[in-house]
């Protein structure tokens, strides 16, 4: 606050309130700096610290020689220091957790499937390696909603990466036990291990692995239109000594809808 003229008996005081209430006031100090050449010289006042989002005003009061010359007296009100403003969140303070999409998860059945052995190698490529593995005979499908044969035919190109995950592109044809004809073509991820590339490369693969696979089917036989519309997903694992693969067959059905 500036104060003038400037002489040695100049006493700066600041009367505020806090939230409207009552009166208080704070003395001030003079600022080193030498008085200017309007003759003002300056003087500044610490007020208490306040909880955040507070209302402060104030107004300054000038006195010399025991004499105030109080602003107010003219009729000029307390002028605002602060503004109220939320206070701010804690840094810490926990976010609401997002709520998930309700869905549900429908088994179809146990799938069996019996591999060709030995698999058809091609090899180390240029992207890494490729085993297909054909197809044969006695693999089936037995559960609540879905039965049936799986035909000697298809099998999965497989594709395993340096870090031993192999990434399979399968094909399938399953025959219900009413005769009708069904189309499965997925992906999926098996997974050998870390070594895993290393001992199939070499022609000694682990024991069995895991595989996790995404399944979806199509028909044209009318009862088994419902097919068509599922995105499934399968679980399981492969034993690779008896080229057998088992995995639990589920449907996905999202329910975000009904729960808007």
């Amino acid at each position: 606050m500036a104060a003038r003229p400037a002489h040695p008996s100049n006493v700066v005081t600041a009367v505020y309130t806090v939230d409207g209430g009552a009166e208080r006031s704070a003395r001030g100090f003079r600022l080193p700096a030498a008085a200017r050449s309007n003759g003002e010289e300056w003087f500044a006042v610490d007020l208490p610290r306040q909880a955040d989002g507070a209302l402060v005003a104030f107004a300054p009061v000038l006195s010399r020689s025991g004499r105030d010359a109080d602003p107010r007296r003219a009729g000029l009100p307390l002028a605002t220091v602060t503004q109220p403003v939320p206070a701010a969140p804690e840094p810490n303070e926990p976010r609401p957790a997002l709520r998930p999409f309700d869905y549900a998860m429908d088994l179809l059945g146990r799938v069996t499937a019996r591999l060709e052995q030995p698999p058809a190698a091609v090899g180390e490529t240029i992207d890494g390696l490729h085993i297909v593995f054909p197809i044969a005979g006695g693999g089936k499908v037995e559960g609540p909603r879905l039965n049936g044969e799986i035909e000697h035919a298809g099998g999965d190109w497989l594709f395993v990466r340096r870090d031993g995950i192999g990434l399979s592109e399968i094909r399938v044809l399953v025959r219900t036990r009413d005769g009708a004809v069904v189309i499965g073509q997925y992906g999926g991820v098996v997974d050998f291990g870390p070594d895993g590339y290393a001992r199939l490369a070499g022609g000694r693969g682990p024991e069995r692995a895991s595989v996790q696979l995404t399944p979806r089917f199509l028909t044209a036989a009318p009862n088994w239109l419902w097919l068509n519309r599922m995105q499934c997903v399968g679980v399981g694992r492969v034993t690779l000594a008896t080229g057998v693969v088992e995995y639990d067959l589920y449907g996905v059905r999202s329910r975000a809808l009904a729960s808007q």
